[in-house]
């Protein structure tokens, strides 16, 4: 199975710095073309690292899917797949297209 990473980009004019809240784990969610969740994604609490100091523009890549059995077992089709920065509160708002063939 492909590694699966979202990229986090600090937009803004400011060094953005975490706070220990802020973990570094992602939620990935496999969806139907019709926008229907299949199984619950991988989730883990209190095994990810804290988020990097991020400076203006720069970006981190963190990982979306580990282990997830939803793709393991996935038949040939169109799906689709979003994520969810639980620390930040940080959802994708446009779905990434993913095909099995």
């Amino acid at each position: 199975m492909p590694e699966v990473n979202v990229v986090l980009v600090n937009e803004s004019l400011q060094e953005w710095t975490p706070t220990g809240e802020d973990t570094s784990h992602v939620q990935g969610l496999v969806l139907t073309q019709h926008g229907e969740q299949i199984g619950n994604g991988w989730y883990a609490t209190g095994s990810t690292p804290r988020l990097p100091t991020l400076k203006p523009g720069q970006e981190t890549l963190l990982p979306a899917f580990r282990n997830n059995p939803e793709l393991k077992n996935l038949p040939a089709g169109d799906y689709q797949m979003v994520a969810f920065l639980a620390a930040l509160n940080l959802r994708t708002v446009i779905p990434a297209k993913l095909t099995i063939e």
